[in-house]
């Protein structure tokens, strides 16, 4: 129900014209009383139309971090133009932090955020969605 509810949420986003770039659990909210039942997207702060054919910039001219580095894609980790797969991305972290309860680059020690934020990239890109998954039960690892 919560998968299906935020990829119709965000297939209308897509649709606006609209990419979030900053889908964590804290910017999905349920609604209450007879509402309680649906899930609402917030914090449009990052999201933009998507640009098409802009290059990758050089990665000395990149900017920082866009969006949070727990559930960023990895194209956000270093400011890249991002699109509507980026938000897909983010919400696979944001589904196997559900099932999980952690994220497997929780946890890392740097003695600064832009090393943290380096540290969580390269442990993302390390990883393939299977061993992401590993331990969840086949059903979940094979959809």
């Amino acid at each position: 129900m919560i998968l299906d509810q935020l990829l119709s949420r965000l297939k209308a986003i897509h649709s606006n014209g609209l990419v979030h770039r900053d889908m964590k659990p804290s910017n999905c909210l349920t609604g209450v009383g007879k509402y309680g039942n649906i899930i609402y997207i917030s914090d449009f702060s990052l999201a933009r139309e998507p640009r098409d054919n802009v290059p990758d910039l050089p990665p000395e001219s990149r900017a920082r971090l866009m969006g949070t580095a727990r559930f960023a894609s990895t194209r956000g980790h270093f400011g890249q133009e991002q699109s509507a797969w980026d938000d897909l991305e983010s919400l696979g972290y944001m589904m196997i932090y559900f099932l999980a309860g952690r994220l497997p680059w929780q946890g890392i020690d740097a003695d600064d955020v832009n090393e943290h934020d380096r540290l969580v990239f390269l442990r993302k890109q390390s990883m393939t969605p299977a061993k992401m998954c590993s331990g969840f039960p086949k059903d979940v690892r094979n959809s």
